[in-house]
């Protein structure tokens, strides 16, 4: 989850003692990057995670590391979280497809497709860590530009991930809106010209007028199999906005 401070430069060295001319880098953050620390006029010691790869199998181990509190100048090397005033727009190689995190400086945080396999839920997992069902990650809003599979079938892979025997791989999520273009695709078997719905003809240009403003109010054997995965992806997350008294309707897909 959140760490309690930011880092407010480029870069910043920590370092495995606090002093002393045989001390060894042990990590290095960039700015905007968020680490639980103890900050004083003239040091920094945060908690960290060092990861180290074996086998194809990454393991992340707590250290503790240190770093000066200002540069030579008098700029803190961190500030508090609330401090911050860096938006981070990360984009994630999920190998095919698009999948985007946005966080604003107060830690407001939206999802902007998700590829099309389990990828972005582990970057996610990785990044946001410690979630569970009583606590899940709180997300301002998911945008699915469009209902192509690998743009939209990675957001199911977040809710299955709360299966995984690993908890490292596990992410719990509670998304406060959904919003998608309005497209809508058929199953497979139709038509191309009725892959999207209803269209009407206009100046000799098709246009398509099947959008859908509740994804949950489609029938499901109107969609392919990405999409009613999907929607049975929406459904479960409406339904634990309710049991938790949040609007429900803001989590249908709105256009």
């Amino acid at each position: 989850m959140a760490g309690s401070h930011v880092v407010n430069v480029d870069l910043l060295k920590f370092w495995d003692t606090q002093s002393g001319e045989d001390r060894q880098p042990v990590c290095t953050l960039s700015w905007g990057d968020d680490f639980d620390a103890e900050v004083t006029d003239s040091s920094v010691k945060a908690e960290l995670l060092h990861f180290t790869r074996s086998k194809g199998q990454v393991t992340a181990r707590p250290m503790t590391g240190f770093a000066a509190a200002r540069t030579s100048d008098g700029k803190p090397l961190a500030v508090p979280r609330s401090q911050s005033d860096v938006l981070k727009v990360n984009y994630v190689d999920v190998q095919q497809g698009d999948a985007c995190v946005i966080e604003t400086p107060k830690g407001t945080i939206a999802l902007m497709d998700g590829g099309d396999n389990q990828m972005f839920a582990r970057y996610l997992a990785s990044r946001y860590r410690g979630t569970t069902r009583e606590q899940p990650l709180d997300v301002a809003c998911i945008v699915v530009t469009h209902g192509d599979s690998d743009h939209l079938a990675g957001f199911t892979k977040i809710l299955e991930s709360e299966r995984e025997t690993n908890a490292k791989k596990r992410l719990y999520i509670q998304p406060r809106r959904v919003y998608h273009n309005g497209l809508v695709r058929r199953p497979s078997k139709r038509p191309d010209a009725e892959a999207f719905g209803a269209t009407v003809k206009r100046g000799g240009e098709t246009i398509i007028t099947g959008l859908e403003s509740d994804l949950l109010a489609v029938d499901t054997a109107e969609m392919n199999e990405n999409f009613a995965e999907w929607q049975a992806t929406l459904k479960e997350y409406a339904d634990r906005a309710k049991k938790n008294n949040q609007d429900p309707s803001e989590i249908r897909g709105r256009r």
